[in-house]
């Protein structure tokens, strides 16, 4: 009889752990975070990782206009982000923007306007034919107070082909 009870608890522990493993995020939504000295938002030798910079990713109901998901990240020392995602959010409206974070002083001005801030829209659904569960979205870019103009003048010659700028989406701190 003891070891029918050794038995069973075994059991039931392996499939607590079976169900503990299963929980895992349904998406990663991942991207970097730069700091533009040349104020150009587009990816250049100048630019550097911001570690620390807050991110969240935002789910909304379209009709209810409620939130119906947010989770707070932060970028590592590469200014890379991953933030994992649970559920499916086919009724909603998913973004990621910019959050709470760590401030770099020096490099703190967004490209938007004062009370807009960068947002990129997100699909985090697998009902739309989206192979696996990693979403990319574009890089943030913070400002420094003031361009490093003789810099960035020599590294923009220096650029063999100047990239197109970026475009950022910013939105109004109003609209949620």
């Amino acid at each position: 009889m003891g070891k029918s009870v050794v038995i069973f608890i075994c059991l039931f522990s392996l499939l607590g752990l079976t169900q503990a493993s299963d929980e895992k995020p349904d998406f990663f939504v991942e991207g970097r975070v730069y700091c533009d000295p040349c104020r150009s938002i587009f990816k250049n030798n100048l630019m550097k990782p911001l570690k620390g910079a807050g991110v969240m990713v935002r789910c909304t109901n379209p009709k209810t206009k409620m939130v119906t998901y947010a989770r707070p990240w932060q970028t590592n020392a590469t200014g890379y982000y991953s933030v994992p995602v649970e559920g499916d959010h086919k009724n909603d409206i998913c973004v990621i923007e910019m959050g709470e974070g760590d401030k770099d002083e020096d490099c703190s001005e967004t490209p938007c306007e004062d009370h807009y801030y960068q947002t990129f829209r997100v699909v985090l659904t697998h009902t739309n034919e989206t192979n696996g569960n990693v979403r990319k979205v574009k890089d943030f870019f913070y400002y420094t107070k003031k361009p490093s103009l003789k810099e960035c003048i020599r590294e923009f010659k220096n650029m063999k082909q100047v990239p197109e700028v970026q475009d950022i989406d910013c939105v109004s701190f109003f609209k949620y």
